[in-house]
């Protein structure tokens, strides 16, 4: 009978038992999911810009995702895809009609690195200092609040180096090492050619001018009186070219590689019209800060164009773009902090870039505590087609269907539509 007893026992608690053991390995495989078992377009990455640095929070994670088939936010280390749990306070949401909400998984993984400092003047700081800038981070007034890293499938770190003079930065597309990673590209994300989507970024010179000071183009007067171009339209910071299977690596398609500085880099063989031209609208030409060196041997030379033809289409989109309705609503907001959304529905106007517009471009803001109450718009990133030519004009080159974000901008969450930001006007030193 004692042996019957126990058979009863085991019979019954056996589907008990069998349920455990599946919720367990089912456990154990999600834990650690391979990126080869989900489709490439089921995934959208940001990238870790703090990537291998030593001592920098999440180093040994190269990005971060959002898994579309299966709604999942994951961390990727080495091949392996890690969940990643995210607060439901950073999740951000947009309206996908009829008063239905989605995630957004671009602001809500920016909300995440946010939280976290992890950011690129972050890992650009030493180990002590980003120690204490973390510390600031959770303990201050708007810790968790906010984005900040550049483009879905648009390039979430973007972010060149006009800002440094150190040409050791991130751009391109999505995924990839981020800045100071290994750089474990293959041979061909050095190829000219192949791109499948470019970003035109171009700077707010005058918030530019607020985080380095020091540039000549900052500091000179003859740079940042009122009437200068560049005090009352955006300038241009890039035309990169992206190659989705290179994340961030896509660049030096030449003989030409990376440089310490700027200045280390040969001439770039230009026309006396377009280097005239192209100086309007890039101030670092004149102030011979040698942007551009960096611009052409990092980006130009991995497409087809000739330095003369790819220097001026980027100076003509640029040029479009400043003489759009948009920028009347700016310059008449110089000094002002505006709404974000209004922002967005400015550019969409038909008279400006027209319906959809905003959705696909990145905007990036900064803050100093020091110098501006609150946010300041820094660059504007517009994702476009792959297919451009000399002749392309900006509102058709539009790539609509990617999805852009916004980084740094207000003290809120990205997508609560009380946020603001300053158009700041050059600041003179006191």
């Amino acid at each position: 009978m004692k042996i019957y007893s126990n058979k009863l026992k085991v019979k019954r608690f056996l589907p008990l038992v069998l349920s455990l053991t599946v919720t367990i390995l089912t456990l154990g495989l999600n834990s650690g999911l391979r990126a080869e078992n989900t489709a490439e377009s089921d995934r959208i990455f940001v990238a870790n810009p703090c990537y291998d640095i030593a001592a920098k929070p999440f180093r040994t994670f190269s990005k971060f995702g959002y898994n579309t088939k299966e709604n999942f936010f994951f961390k990727v280390k080495g091949n392996v895809e890690q969940k990643l749990q995210i607060p439901d306070k950073l999740i951000a949401n947009y309206e996908t009609g009829g008063g239905i909400k989605a995630i957004d998984p671009i602001h809500t993984l920016n909300n995440f690195l946010n939280k976290e400092n992890i950011t690129l003047e972050n890992c650009l700081l030493p180990t002590d200092q980003a120690s204490e800038e973390k510390k600031s981070s959770t303990n201050g007034p708007h810790a968790g609040n906010g984005t900040d890293t550049s483009g879905g499938m648009t390039p979430p770190g973007s972010s060149d180096s006009q800002a440094s003079g150190n040409p050791g930065s991130t751009s391109g597309s999505t995924g990839g090492n981020g800045r100071g990673g290994k750089n474990t590209s293959p041979e061909s994300c050095h190829l000219k050619g192949g791109a499948d989507s470019f970003v035109l970024a171009m700077s707010w010179q005058p918030g530019f001018c607020i985080t380095k000071p020091d540039k000549t183009e900052c500091k000179e007067p003859s740079f940042t009186t009122p009437d200068v171009y560049s005090s009352n339209n955006f300038s241009l910071h890039g035309l990169w070219p992206n190659k989705k299977e290179c994340g961030q690596n896509f660049g030096f398609c030449s003989d030409v590689k990376e440089q310490k500085s700027f200045s280390d880099y040969p001439e770039v063989a230009l026309k006396p019209d377009t280097l005239t031209s192209l100086s309007q609208v890039m101030p670092s030409i004149k102030a011979n800060s040698h942007l551009e060196r960096h611009e052409w041997y990092k980006h130009g030379t991995c497409q087809e164009l000739t330095s003369d033809a790819y220097f001026t289409l980027a100076g003509k989109l640029v040029e479009e773009f400043n003489k759009s309705s948009f920028m009347s609503y700016i310059r008449d907001n110089i000094n002002k902090k505006i709404n974000i959304e209004v922002f967005k529905k400015k550019i969409d106007a038909e008279d400006g870039l027209g319906t959809g517009a905003s959705s696909s471009i990145i905007i990036v803001c900064k803050k100093n505590k020091g110098k501006v109450d609150g946010p300041f718009l820094v660059e504007i990133q517009f994702n476009l087609k792959s297919n451009l030519t000399p002749k392309s004009k900006l509102k058709d080159a539009l790539d609509r269907e990617a999805r852009g974000y916004v980084r740094g901008c207000g003290d809120k969450p990205a997508n609560d539509d009380t946020n603001t930001v300053n158009i700041t006007p050059y600041l003179r030193a006191s």
